[in-house]
């Protein structure tokens, strides 16, 4: 059976008898797969250093059968920063969550790496843990198909620019005349601050931490009621 060469970005590990690791890898194809290491629980061996989340590797797996096994890895990147920031920490726990959940394993969601390498630089290099988590969140639902508009009213093509209402059913925001009653309303100024994120200029971002944090919890929060699962626990975590 073949081998397969890839960079990929580890997300999370699963310890699989008394030696090995089942490591749950994003490779640079877009695909999301588990694959198992040998002896990798063993702090002696050449694999135990390489083998945590979040990581850079390249790697070589085996394929049989649709399962992987990892026959060699090397490391690339590994972000220390994570690990000495409580909320860096807590926001990479969610991203890696958040696509474990929502991204089917052996399938391919184009996008799916750049966009989390896009936001894992994000997270490590900005003062604000939470311009990562937006620029991953807004990106994550145009991945999986749900872009947000957030020029105009997705029923009566209205401008929205002064502020409006979201359906979490749709995920899209509605004007204040086409609104059902429950509807959360947005402010224009986030609206705006989200139209930022979407375009993933983060580098150049100048938002209040406040504001970022609340469009944050608007989306994290969309993406629980469309998908129907609960990241409540991370998110409680994170303050959200």
């Amino acid at each position: 059976m073949p081998y397969i060469k890839s960079e990929a970005i580890i997300l999370a590990k699963k310890t699989f008898g008394d030696a090995d690791k089942q490591l749950v890898l994003v490779t640079d194809s877009d695909t999301v797969i588990e694959a198992k290491i040998r002896k990798a629980k063993d702090t002696k061996t050449r694999w135990a250093c390489v083998t945590e989340p979040i990581s850079i590797v390249d790697c070589e797996l085996y394929e049989r059968s649709q399962r992987f096994m990892i026959t060699s890895l090397s490391l690339q990147k590994y972000y220390s920063s994570f690990g000495t920031s409580f909320e860096k920490s807590a926001v990479s726990e969610f991203i890696s969550e958040a696509v474990c959940f929502f991204v089917p394993q052996d399938m391919e969601e184009s996008g799916i790496y750049e966009l989390l390498l896009n936001s894992f630089e994000c997270l490590d290099a900005s003062k604000n843990p939470f311009y990562s988590m937006g620029l991953f969140l807004s990106g994550f639902f145009a991945l999986l198909g749900y872009p947000i508009d957030t020029q105009y009213c997705s029923l009566c093509s209205g401008s929205i620019d002064e502020g409006a209402f979201f359906d979490y059913g749709s995920t899209s925001f509605l004007c204040d005349v086409c609104a059902k009653p429950g509807m959360p309303s947005v402010p224009g100024f986030a609206i705006e601050a989200l139209r930022r994120m979407q375009y993933a200029d983060w580098k150049n971002w100048e938002m209040d931490e406040k504001l970022v944090k609340g469009v944050c919890t608007l989306l994290a929060r969309a993406l629980e009621r469309k998908f129907e699962k609960n990241l409540h626990s991370t998110l409680h975590v994170i303050g959200l």
